[in-house]
């Protein structure tokens, strides 16, 4: 995941050549506008942070309207088309990239966290480090496929059509085997029953979870924390900046959006759940001492997907985050900490990963700082890491590093 952002030309080639892939239009469109100085200095006069290109590009898409196929009507511009609509609605779209961030909160992540989540026995009370709308706060709420496969990552949310295979016998929130074809596929259904929205994962090396956990108490901090409930014009303006955030080609995640909005916000009603706007370092032991206050003996879970690159020193929140485990570890009390990052984002994890295990474009997901799997941004598959052993001299010395404020890679 690209960060740096001070050369608008350099950054949208290299968003070209790595992240999009998939999706052809925005690599036409970064290309595009690498190569336009008009386009290049429209960009440069955002502040660093809000030059990222799928910030902007989602800011264009907003305002260019909704299209009948769910999608955008600027989708199908070329990079040039792209370029001048940049050019005469830039007022618009640069302030939309000023007040808006990229809160991608993809549903789909949940299907990799539960694989690690999933085996923590008890009362958990889950809390998300940049939890924007909640959408994944909320695993348990969602039914899950999982194919069991030895084969390469299928690249796309919902390969198959989602709810396609559902068992005879469906139970709340345990795991059934729905067919034997090849891939084997199992259906990890919600708790409260079969879900509106049924996630997609491929599994390789790694067995699909047999249950839901149990969440008993939920909460995150954001710097700017989202409601969805689209009964709200708040809720509904949130969910179409939401929608413009998927990428083009991926209208199916796009059209599941509503259907998990309403999901979080009955969640958010029927509580408990907590909401804590700031830093995320700073309110973040605060919030677990709220949890454990408010649900005592619950096993507390933290969890965050693509949110540690854009603090300033990443290295610092994994200081925080060994220090929170070594006082929890001395107050017997229970915290487990699950990252899915890139590769390169926390050092101590970093220095864990044996060379070339990690695809371009995969992030990390890790229990405890320790690696477990290579997994899609968007959570549509994971599989099992090959970990160098750990050094734990090494990692001291970059949690000191971390401390002081210094990022020693």
């Amino acid at each position: 995941m690209d960060t740096d952002f001070r050369s608008v030309a350099n950054s949208y080639r290299r968003f070209a050549s790595r992240e999009t892939a998939q999706t052809p239009v925005y690599r036409e469109w970064s290309e595009a506008v690498a190569s336009d100085s008009r386009a290049r200095e429209l960009i440069s006069s955002l502040p660093e942070p809000k030059r990222q290109p799928n910030l902007v590009f989602a800011a264009a898409r907003l305002h260019s309207g909704e299209a009948d196929d769910g999608g955008w009507r600027l989708d199908s511009a070329t990079g040039d088309e792209f370029t001048a609509y940049l050019n005469e609605h830039w007022l618009a779209i640069a302030e939309t990239a000023r007040t808006r961030a990229t809160q991608t909160n993809e549903p789909g992540r949940c299907a990799v966290h539960l694989t690690e989540l999933a085996s923590v026995t008890g009362p958990v009370a889950l809390i998300e480090v940049g939890h924007s709308a909640g959408l994944t706060l909320i695993p348990d709420l969602y039914d899950v496929e999982y194919a069991e496969t030895a084969g390469p990552d299928v690249g796309r949310a919902d390969s198959r059509q989602p709810g396609s295979h559902q068992p005879d016998a469906a139970r709340p929130g345990i795991s059934l085997p729905v067919t034997t074809q090849s891939p084997p596929i199992r259906l990890l259904t919600s708790v409260e029953g079969q879900s509106p929205v049924t996630l997609t994962c491929r599994l390789d090396g790694i067995p699909a979870p047999e249950r839901m956990p149990e969440i008993a108490w939920r909460g995150g901090v954001d710097l700017n924390p989202l409601t969805l409930d689209p009964a709200s014009p708040e809720g509904a303006e949130a969910l179409r900046w939401m929608k413009a955030l998927v990428w083009p080609g991926h209208e199916e995640r796009a059209a599941r959006l509503a259907d998990a909005a309403r999901i979080v916000t009955g969640a958010q009603s029927a509580g408990p759940w907590v909401s804590l706007r700031g830093d995320l370092s700073e309110r973040l032991p605060e919030l677990i001492e709220r949890a454990r206050a408010d649900s005592p003996g619950a096993h507390v879970v933290v969890i965050h997907t693509a949110v540690v690159a854009y603090l300033p020193e990443p290295a610092r929140f994994e200081a925080l985050m060994t220090r929170l485990q070594a006082e929890s570890d001395a107050a017997g009390q229970q915290l487990t900490w699950l990252s899915c990052e890139g590769p390169g984002v926390l050092p101590g994890i970093a220095a864990q990963l044996a060379p070339g295990s990690v695809e371009p474009g995969e992030f990390v997901l890790a229990r405890d700082g320790v690696p477990v799997a290579a997994v899609h941004p968007w959570g549509t598959s994971a599989r099992r890491l090959p970990v160098k052993p750990r050094q734990d001299s090494m990692n001291h010395a970059w949690i000191e590093a971390g401390s002081r404020g210094s990022n020693p890679l």
